[in-house]
């Protein structure tokens, strides 16, 4: 259950209305929408080649992940797009803590935390009891799982493509986006060095790109997908939602925080968003009241399209306008100027496959979509390709088996499965009135928020085992640890000093994205416990050739971390004289609360082997060489 933080109750009547309009930065508003100058200043004119390693389809967040990511593999890919121009208003907007962390990771972070509305906490609004509007019941954290970044940021889709464009521009000579490009067809072409070929038109004028592997990134109308003859299957619901972007004034004095409001007059979600040259932003997604399907019946009802479109239809902006002042009453709301609005009918679909052939791949709203009330589109989207770019890129550099590329679809697609479930389940609720003769209790729409806050701030998830998950059969970790090491689970960033220069760091921070497997060894109290002889042990084995640092030299990258109390009264020559080498790769547990933490015992200390995604693929005791090998070698060449 979350912990209320405030349950007062505000009044109606404030003094003053909210006005969102005394931010200006060096940011512009063209044709009354928010438009960044830096995007359209980048020169993408080049001469694309005609065999390329990768073919992207589609650059959303989730192809630009995809192409961010192979960009620091050095792989040769080439990623196009129908549109003219990059998101200019409106679509996703909302990045979790784990979304937050690899985009730290990959060095593009910075902009997003300093620009985008943080939101720390959230307000939980019902009807007041006496009938006359609604009243705020409590606040809670927005994030209440274990992560660097314990808040949620809000920010225009169009500046998170810009930043991952600038970064892809900059790390291949200006070369960018292939734009008003369209995807037509492939074919598969077995033997051949490139055997994937896909005809493509840009402005009308078709030619064939030949690659190894292509990724379709193209939405929910996916024509990568409708290739593969894949079909999403799920349903959708009764539930019609009006979702709007702009600049508002009003007295209601949440207007700042992320909120879930239910009324007797319907629901409606607050998200609070950056600020623009006008003003501050906000989107308001507000639940409308729209005549059921013409079939007839009750609840998940499988309208055609053209029913759901006509349905749809029947939302304008001016009733969402209307609906929005019925649901916020008594407290007056006015939208000084709206920069996008849109209307959906909530559904949970997911794709059957993620792949044909492994050499075609669909990932993001390709393969799987929900409704937006849980912030997850863009995040498990960019999540997805973040996951299969390093590995297809390792595959493709001969430097790890192709079965590897098997785990993508088993993977993801089981949190595409989570994700439908708990997205059902929280849509249905939210769309649903609170009351005691409603059957849903405010006290229920909170702990079905807690529990799933794991899921979705990203960093609560876990992977099945596979040749990339091997679980702690022999228990060296204790999993009842705040943010155990557990395999399957991206690692816990922790602070650590770095004993070279006494440089406080984040252990998230010495994991770049590069496509590197990390071999992380904690030592614990090894001055003083028994751990002592494994590492002086361990020490003579690594520079062995049966070592994972030699046999995969430069894949795999140690570091170490030990927790003796005083690191002050260590000298460089008691590592032992292997480790002591590593001198950017040592580094003390001050407290002992990174091992505490972890769950791993400061007498005992343990290997843990961190895949390039940084989730943990396999842990072992500090002399268990044999399984840190084998695992290893299940999975590169």
């Amino acid at each position: 259950m979350v912990a209320a933080l405030d349950n007062s109750i505000k009044s109606a009547n404030a003094p003053a209305l909210f006005t969102q309009t005394h931010f200006v930065d060096s940011h512009t508003l063209a044709g009354g929408r928010l438009h960044d100058e830096r995007a359209a200043s980048i020169d993408t004119s080049y001469t694309p080649s005609e065999c390329v390693d990768v073919l992207i389809v589609g650059t959303g967040p989730a192809g630009m992940m995809a192409a961010a990511s192979l960009s620091r593999l050095s792989i040769p890919f080439r990623a196009i797009d129908r549109r003219a121009e990059a998101i200019p208003a409106g679509q996703a907007d909302g990045l979790q803590p784990r979304t937050l962390e690899v985009l730290q990771q990959l060095g593009l972070a910075h902009e997003i935390l300093e620009r985008g509305c943080q939101m720390h906490q959230v307000s939980f609004w019902n009807p007041r009891k006496d009938g006359k509007g609604i009243e705020r019941t409590s606040r809670a954290r927005d994030v209440v799982t274990g992560a660097r970044y314990q808040h949620e940021v809000t920010i225009h889709q169009g500046i998170i493509e810009r930043l991952f464009h600038e970064d892809i521009v900059s790390r291949r000579g200006g070369v960018g986006v292939e734009r008003e490009t369209d995807f037509i067809s492939y074919s598969i072409h077995e033997g051949e060095e490139y055997p994937v070929r896909v005809t493509i038109s840009k402005k009308g004028v078709e030619s064939v790109v030949k690659c190894k592997y292509l990724l379709g990134t193209d939405g929910a109308r996916s024509s990568v997908r409708a290739a593969m003859g894949i079909s999403l299957e799920g349903e959708h619901t009764d539930y019609i939602w009006g979702v709007m972007d702009g600049i508002c004034r009003t007295t209601f004095p949440d207007i700042r925080f992320r909120c879930a409001i239910h009324s007797d007059a319907g629901s409606i979600m607050v998200i609070p968003r950056e600020r623009t040259p006008r003003g501050v932003l906000t989107r308001l997604y507000t639940q409308m009241a729209v005549a059921p399907p013409t079939s007839g019946g009750e609840g998940v009802e499988k309208d055609s399209k053209e029913e759901a479109k006509r349905r749809r239809g029947e939302v304008t902006q001016e009733k969402v306008v209307e609906q929005a002042k019925r649901v916020l009453a008594p407290y007056e709301f006015e939208w000084e100027s709206v920069d996008w609005y849109a209307a959906y009918q909530i559904g949970q679909r997911a794709a059957p496959r993620f792949q044909k052939d492994g050499k075609v791949f669909i990932a993001g709203d390709a393969c799987h979509t929900h409704s937006p009330k849980a912030g997850q589109g863009m995040n498990v989207s960019m999540m997805d390709t973040f996951n299969w770019a390093w590995k297809v890129g390792l595959v493709l550099k001969g430097l790890a088996k192709e079965e590897v590329l098997e785990t993508y679809e088993e993977e993801r697609r089981q949190i595409a499965r989570e994700l439908i479930e708990f997205d059902t389940k929280f849509s249905s609720m939210f769309s649903g009135k609170i009351g005691e003769d409603s059957g849903l209790t405010h006290e229920q729409f909170l702990e079905v928020f807690a529990k799933g806050n794991g899921f979705t701030s990203g960093c609560g998830i876990q992977y099945a085992s596979s040749i990339l998950v091997r679980p702690d059969a022999a228990g060296v970790i204790d999993a009842e640890a705040k943010e155990a090491v557990v395999p399957g689970k991206r690692l816990f960033n922790t602070r650590l000093v770095r004993v070279v220069d006494a440089n406080p760091r984040d252990i998230h921070d010495e994991m770049p994205v590069n496509g590197t497997f990390r071999l992380l060894i904690l030592g614990g109290t090894f001055i003083t416990s028994s751990t002592r002889p494994a590492l002086d042990a361990l020490g003579a084995y690594l520079p062995t050739p049966s070592s994972p640092l030699v046999r995969y030299s430069g894949l795999v990258e140690p570091l170490f971390v030990h927790a003796h109390k005083d690191r002050h009264e260590i000298e460089v020559v008691d590592y032992p004289e292997t480790i002591r080498d590593w001198e950017w790769g040592l580094f003390h547990d001050d407290t002992g609360a990174a091992h505490e933490t972890w769950g791993v015992n400061m007498k005992k200390g343990a290997l843990v082997v961190v895949r390039p995604d940084g989730v943990v693929g396999c842990v072992a005791e500090l002399e268990d060489v044999k399984t840190v090998e084998e695992y290893l070698g299940g999975i590169l060449v």
